[in-house]
């Protein structure tokens, strides 16, 4: 299960994050966690990819949250592996995945693709979840805060990159009407 090839090619305006660690997070602390505002994303379409280190990522719950807002952490699209459960949580819809089904040696990616507000996450290749924040949209309330439980955790590398629209060509052609017969 992967995204289309093809998006690769509508990339602009990349930003790499690389070695991200959240470390004010109590060894011993269950249910606590630490979170970090990492970059505000511009425009209506954007790639996100994600890669954590499978040590990381098998041993505690941790993820991205999307359409965040600062100054409230409950606003936004939760993205979330939990090694726990053996589920990625995308918003409000949860589908079976775990870390520790990964062969040997390959870390966690998640590839995140939004849509005006649209979300679709593709996991290693494996899983997809759809979802929908319409309220987020609205709000136009777009960073993206990476987030982790119970011990301090680093992420390998964040990117991210704007999208150009796939209609740029359609639109072009309608001003040109590059279909019609030239007439003389």
């Amino acid at each position: 299960i992967a995204p289309l090839r093809e998006l690769e090619t509508l990339r602009e305006e990349k930003e790499v994050f690389d070695k991200v660690t959240l470390d004010q997070i109590p060894e011993h602390a269950w249910g606590h966690h630490e979170e970090k505002t990492v970059t505000q994303l511009s425009g209506e379409a954007h790639e996100i990819r994600l890669t954590v280190a499978r040590e990381e990522a098998n041993r505690r719950r941790l993820g991205l949250r999307i359409f965040a807002h600062a100054n409230n952490p409950n606003l936004g699209v939760p993205i979330i592996v939990d090694p726990a459960t053996r589920t990625l949580q995308v918003g409000d819809i949860s589908a079976p995945f775990a870390v520790a089904d990964l062969p040997e040696g390959e870390d966690l990616e998640l590839r995140v693709f939004i849509d005006k507000y649209l979300v679709e996450v593709f996991a290693n290749d494996r899983q997809a979840v759809v979802t929908a924040d319409l309220q987020g949209w609205r709000r136009k309330q777009r960073g993206v805060v990476l987030y982790a439980y119970g011990r301090p955790t680093t992420f390998r590398k964040l990117e991210t990159w704007s999208l150009s629209p796939t209609t740029a060509g359609f639109h072009e052609a309608t001003r040109k009407r590059t279909w019609e017969n030239e007439t003389e």
